[in-house]
Parts: C-alpha cells; sequence; structure tokens
C-alpha cells in the first residue's frame, strides 16, 4: 500500500473553495440547460399541434408564426 500524504488544512480549504466554484458554474450551465430544454419542448409541442392541426383542415402548408395564433379582440 503506498504512504498517505498528509495536507494542510490551507491546502483543504483552497481545494474545497475551488471545487464549490466548479460546482456553482454546473449549477447556472444547468439551469440555462433546463430552460432551453423546456423552451425546445413548448416550441416542438405547438409545432407539432399545428402539424396535426392543418392536417385535419386538410391544408397543405401554413405560416407557422400566424397559424393557430390567439387573437386579442378587442370589445
Amino acid at each position: 500500500m503506498g504512504d498517505a500524504v498528509k495536507f494542510p488544512i490551507k491546502w483543504h480549504e483552497e481545494c474545497l473553495r475551488n471545487n464549490q466554484a466548479t460546482l456553482y458554474g454546473a449549477k447556472v450551465r444547468l439551469s440555462v440547460t433546463t430552460a432551453e430544454v423546456h423552451a425546445l419542448e413548448t416550441i416542438c409541442l405547438r409545432h407539432e399541434g399545428q402539424i396535426i392541426e392543418a392536417k385535419k383542415q386538410g391544408r397543405d402548408g401554413f405560416d407557422r408564426d400566424k397559424f393557430m395564433q390567439k387573437r386579442n379582440k378587442k370589445a
């Protein structure tokens, strides 16, 4: 077996700070990625719904930005 190496507390504290900084960065990246995933899921579900509805209506195409959009009607 290898000899155990003892490091000073200061060294361990610095390692901990570095690991905490890395963890924080990973959490930020995860948060951004999670938001991107949710946005893409929403886009895909909407587009899928548009395709299904266009086929039901017998359409041969549609404007993705306008088809099935709710319109605000003023009273």
